[in-house]
């Protein structure tokens, strides 16, 4: 069956994009979802609400009550907003149009070969798309609302928060669009791009008649092989290590299911529906084209709000087919398939409670400078490692290339954990018991949010977490945080840098006489691969 227009995909405005919504049975675009087409139509409106009323109508309490809580300090991290596609998706689409062109194929379909590449042009491949601005202002918006007590008056003070972000153009473009968010149209905002740094200056708006207080967020980046915080997994060091760990499995698990019957059925109902009507001979098209298309697809709908072009090749079974084989790159390459994947997060984790524990001390004279909230901007690389450090969206089984039709209601969903725009935060509160008359009993509470949705983590009891369980059992199902001695493992070696067999003495920690040559064989060549492949061409 043809894919019609689905009502929750017709055609709006692009300022009306928020109204999109699809649930999890409806097909997404994995990594390549809009922020809004992610929520569920009941979900939308729980976004403006304050922390209070949110978690009221979510069902989530505290012991002490809510009334009795209040917001300390907040560590949000966030993916960059709606970009365009990178410049090897961009070229190989131009590609395909011009071999469009070139055969005859369905007069149905032949204004798809005539898209001019100005729609999506190379020169802007992997840019911050003018409706990821706004999606990431919006979400600046709506957190001044949900914790109104870091945002007393309209007039923002921007030294009183925190920024970073990797070096990439997109992640620096939404946080400085998150900054303008921020401050509003009382304010107009100028940028200074330096080396490491990027200033945001905003100053009063001659627009408006209020007077507001100047004010500068100033905005840190490292290069991407020396960020340690916001891009762990692109460190020399991890590089290699995790290629290790994953021995290939990724590209296993992918190479298969583009194997499969179903991925094979996908490519034959493409090619049927842009082949001539009655013709024997079927457009010739590769299934790496078809998932080019169906990532395209989700591309045009996140920038453009655009059902009406490439997207009308797929049919709802084609999106969800062609979704999953990019769901077990990430899965086998960020997420469940290995702990490796999820650990190397651990330093955002262990920045975030070294940050709540200074909170929980100022109270004892400590931390009196602090940031009232942290604000970091990564990929989704590293989004979707860290929601799965936390144990959210875990299945009972894993994703494997042979359990398509048994995963299609799965909990593991990228569009989901980090769509574009997609974030994590966590929010420190003080909650105080009603019942103590004549002396101070507090308790620091942890709240989790995914996407501004309240999400209760398995091993908390409440949805407002005891600060110290939530570091306690965190570090438990983290293993620690024992990043090293994984990697360590990885390479042949004891969990301590020691060769097996001679543990506490002979070679000693870390000799790399450990490392055995098939062991160093597997790291030059994982070097190698990775200067070739990327998650996004699997």
């Amino acid at each position: 069956m043809a894919w019609e227009v689905p009502r929750y995909l017709e055609p709006l405005p692009p300022v009306l994009g928020a109204s999109l919504t699809v649930s999890a049975q409806k097909p997404l675009f994995s990594t390549e979802t809009g922020y809004d087409l992610s929520f569920e139509l009941s979900e939308l409106n729980q976004r403006t609400l304050s922390w209070q009323a949110q978690a009221r109508a979510t069902g989530g309490s505290a012991p002490e009550g809510l009334e009795n809580c209040r917001p300390v300090g907040s560590y949000v991290i966030y993916r960059e907003g709606t970009s365009f596609p990178d410049e090897a998706d961009v070229a190989a689409l131009n590609t395909f149009q011009n071999k469009m062109r070139s055969q005859t194929i369905n007069p149905t379909f032949r204004f798809l070969s005539q898209i001019p590449s100005s729609r999506i042009p190379i020169a802007s491949a992997g840019d911050l798309a003018e409706f990821g601005r706004r999606e990431i202002q919006e979400l600046a918006s709506r957190i001044k609302i949900r914790f109104s007590e870091f945002f007393p008056t309209p007039d923002i003070d921007l030294s009183k928060f925190s920024f970073q972000s990797t070096n990439g153009s997109s992640s620096i473009e939404s946080a400085v669009a998150f900054a303008r968010g921020l401050v509003g149209l009382n304010q107009i905002c100028e940028t200074l791009s330096m080396e490491g740094n990027v200033t945001v200056a905003c100053s009063e708006n001659s627009r408006f008649t209020r007077y507001v207080t100047p004010t500068s967020a100033f905005i840190s980046n490292d290069p991407a092989d020396m960020d340690s915080l916001l891009r762990p997994y692109d460190t020399p060091s991890r590089k290699i290590c995790l290629d290790v760990a994953n021995k290939g499995r990724t590209d296993q698990e992918v190479m298969r299911f583009k194997m499969s019957g179903d991925a094979r059925q996908l490519r034959d109902r493409i090619a049927q529906k842009m082949s001539m009507p009655g013709s024997r001979q079927l457009f010739n098209i590769s299934g790496d084209e078809v998932q080019l298309l169906a990532k395209i697809c989700g591309y045009h709908l996140a920038m453009f709000n655009d059902n009406n072009t490439w997207c009308r090749l797929f049919d709802y079974e084609d999106l969800n087919v062609a979704e999953y084989q990019r769901e077990l790159g990430h899965y086998w390459n960020e997420s469940y398939g290995l702990p490796i994947n999820s650990m190397v997060a651990c330093p955002l984790i262990n920045d975030t409670l070294e940050y709540f524990d200074r909170l929980a001390a100022r109270g004892a004279g400590a931390g009196a400078s602090l940031p009232l909230m942290k604000f970091k901007f990564t990929d989704e690389n590293t989004l979707i490692r860290l929601v799965s450090l936390l144990g959210i969206a875990k299945d009972p089984r894993q994703l494997g290339f042979g359990n398509y039709a048994q995963s299609r209601n799965r909990q593991f969903r990228t569009a989901k954990m980090a769509p574009f725009g997609g974030n994590l935060a966590l929010n420190l509160f003080r909650c105080e018991s009603p019942q103590v008359l004549f002396f101070n009993d507090q308790t620091f509470r942890v709240q989790v949010l995914l996407n501004e949705r309240p999400i209760n983590i398995t091993f908390c009891q409440d949805a407002f977490c005891d600060l110290e369980d939530f570091k306690r059992e965190l570090m438990a199902q983290a293993g620690q945080c024992q990043v090293q001695e994984a990697c360590n493992v990885a390479f042949g070696l004891n969990p301590d840098g020691t060769r097996p067999g001679n543990r506490g003495g002979g070679g000693g920690r870390g000799d790399a006489s450990g490392i055995t040559p098939s062991r160093l064989l597997i790291a030059l060549t994982a070097m190698m691969a990775m200067a070739k492949r990327s998650i996004h061409g699997l």
